[in-house]
């Protein structure tokens, strides 16, 4: 396996490729994906690993085929009008810890980003923000969640929607819903 890690902050404006059948990304300071730049794509059998502290802000689509894991106060922030989706296969763990969640939301209060999950996600200390109409659409597998925040519902919308496929565990802990728009 190969590992490589970001330790300085930087901006990406053209295309982040991620390549290798057992590769992680350790990512230790804020990441930025342009408006300009391609889509993100972490393939099956690689890990982008944001840790304590880190920010990943993308202005282009994400799709996870492989593991996205954001630690305790890292953040995901989707720019307006974009996609985070989870593909069949693909694995997202938010792995916050009390006071020091992991969050995923959009780049500003007016901006609104789609999040589909078809793969798999656990979910510890998190909150999801800004999310469109349809909320965190799954339909694949929640492994597990609790202690979760869902903020700034969309008008008419949903936090989370199950699909027919969806699995979720038999215990859902402590998930709260808060509607400020």
């Amino acid at each position: 396996p190969s590992t490589v890690t970001l330790t300085q902050p930087f901006n990406i404006p053209s295309q982040l490729s991620l390549t290798g059948g057992t590769t992680t990304v350790y990512v230790d300071a804020d990441l930025t994906l342009s408006s300009g730049a391609s889509a993100l794509t972490i393939p099956t059998g690689v890990t982008l690993h944001l840790r304590s502290g880190a920010t990943l802000t993308s202005y282009a689509n994400v799709t996870v085929s492989g593991s996205l894991i954001l630690d305790n106060g890292t953040s995901l922030v989707m720019g307006n009008g974009t996609t985070l989706a989870v593909s069949s296969g693909g694995n997202l763990q938010l792995n916050g810890a009390s006071g020091n969640s992991s969050i995923v939301t959009a780049d500003a209060a007016s901006s609104s980003y789609t999040f589909t999950m078809a793969g798999l996600m656990s979910a510890s200390y998190f909150q999801i923000n800004h999310a469109k109409s349809a909320g965190l659409s799954v339909t694949g597998t929640i492994q597990s969640m609790d202690h979760g925040e869902f903020h700034y519902l969309a008008s008419a919308g949903y936090a989370i929607t199950l699909g027919s496929a969806a699995v979720i565990p038999a215990t859902i802990d402590s998930l709260s819903f808060f509607d400020e728009n």
